[in-house]
């Protein structure tokens, strides 16, 4: 919502032809933009609305559809108005949030060009979906026989809206395959461990975002993958004389392999998010874990998948979470007698155990700082560039550095300093 209204001029300067947007919405692939244009008379009819150009994510986007409210074009010395919605077909990769850019009515015909920002916000229709989810997993929680410590308070149903989250995912570009998009991502989540589901259940939206999520070319796929399987599924119906599902997969090998493959792609998303759930989970030693109360043990062993069946002794958990452990950091050397740091070849001897500043890290060979990184269990996922190498070495670096050594004090020339006297 743009309030108070966006508001551009005809040529940049004619007061008596504004036109004002007051709101852009996005809802998939579509964009619209509300818009109100009026004109005096003073310079003839209004422009035609449908010259607008929409730029986003990259793109030059023109109107698809006009829905008018008020369309009164006017004439030389009649006022007219023009009022109603544009709308803007994008691609499925530009993101909902960001910057838009609207020339109205075409390009240089009203001045300024009319920034938009969108940020994703729930629908009415998400916040009541997810209302009715909250209910329904209240009613379960009061209904539930097993439930952890017997009686417990009652569910709060807003948590699950107040929890909605809205990642920027690709988007459908046809508008009926929506329920193959809700499948596709279903299949891709049943690939999960419980524990990895439980952690994707905490990840904010951007890191959710980063995942792998079905596009609109793998749906597509998947559409003829099931066509085909669906179609091998009848086939062997007519054959065998039985529509059980179950059977018919159970007695005939080569067609359980064909609803497989019609079903699974690989591991790809699995191992992205598994990949994403260990950069996430806290590092520690075994001398760590000698330290850790109960409880924080067994967090670690939900975190890792490693809770041990049946008893929850101290001693089972720590045996269970020994394997994940990492190595110490290797002991800090005490500086040497004259309070300077251990060096080799004339530079402080990082890799030993030397501490560093800032901007020691800024001066160190990419190889180094990935070294120390590993050292000290902080090496970024994935492709890491050298300045993700010296962020995540930053809060292990001393305030000043220690890797220059010093030298004599020498008094500029006289005519720098001319009152300098002192011997060298």
């Amino acid at each position: 919502m743009c309030d108070p209204p966006l508001r551009t001029l005809k040529s940049g300067k004619l007061e008596s032809y504004p036109a004002e947007v007051n709101g852009l919405s996005r809802q998939g692939l579509f964009a619209q933009v509300r818009f109100r244009a009026q004109g005096d008379g003073s310079r003839g009819a209004l422009v035609d609305p449908r010259k607008s150009k929409l730029f986003g994510g990259g793109s030059e986007l023109r109107v698809q559809k006009l829905d008018m409210t008020k369309d009164e074009r006017g004439d030389d010395g009649k006022p007219g108005i023009v009022e109603g919605t544009l709308e803007f077909h994008l691609d499925s990769r530009v993101s909902t949030n960001g910057e838009y850019l609207l020339e109205y009515g075409g390009l240089g015909a009203y001045r300024p060009k009319l920034r938009l920002n969108m940020q994703r916000k729930a629908t009415t229709f998400q916040r009541q979906v997810s209302k009715f989810l909250g209910g329904y997993l209240a009613k379960e929680w009061e209904t539930a026989a097993d439930r952890p410590g017997g009686e417990a308070e009652a569910f709060e149903m807003e948590r699950i809206e107040n929890g909605l989250q809205l990642p920027e995912v690709p988007q459908q570009e046809r508008a009926n395959d929506c329920g193959f998009f809700v499948l596709e991502q279903i299949l891709q989540v049943l690939q999960l461990a419980p524990e990895a589901l439980r952690a994707l259940a905490q990840a904010s939206p951007e890191e959710v975002a980063e995942l792998p999520w079905p596009s609109q070319r793998q749906v597509t796929r998947r559409k003829s993958k099931l066509r085909d399987g669906l179609g091998e599924l009848f086939k062997a119906a007519r054959e065998e004389g039985t529509g059980d599902v179950e059977v018919l997969i159970k007695k005939n090998a080569e067609l359980r392999r064909l609803i497989q493959s019609a079903l699974w792609d690989g591991p790809d998303f699995s191992e992205a998010v598994g990949r994403w759930v260990e950069s996430k989970r806290p590092k520690f030693t075994v001398e760590d874990l000698e330290k850790m109360p109960s409880k924080e043990l067994r967090s670690l062993c939900i975190q890792y998948g490693v809770l041990p069946s049946g008893s929850l002794e101290r001693s089972s958990m720590m045996e269970a979470l020994k394997p994940k452990a990492t190595a110490p950091p290797p002991p800090q050397p005490p500086p040497n007698g004259d309070g300077a740091t251990n060096t080799h070849g004339g530079q402080a001897d990082f890799l030993a155990g030397a501490p560093f500043s800032k901007e020691d890290l800024d001066s160190m060979p990419s190889r180094t700082l990935k070294t120390l990184c590993i050292q000290r269990g902080v090496l970024p996922h994935g492709m890491a560039e050298r300045t993700d190498l010296v962020e995540a070495l930053q809060k292990f670096a001393t305030k000043a550095s220690t890797s220059k050594t010093s030298s004599p004090t020498r008094c500029s020339d006289p005519p720098q300093v001319p009152a300098c006297r002192h011997k060298l």
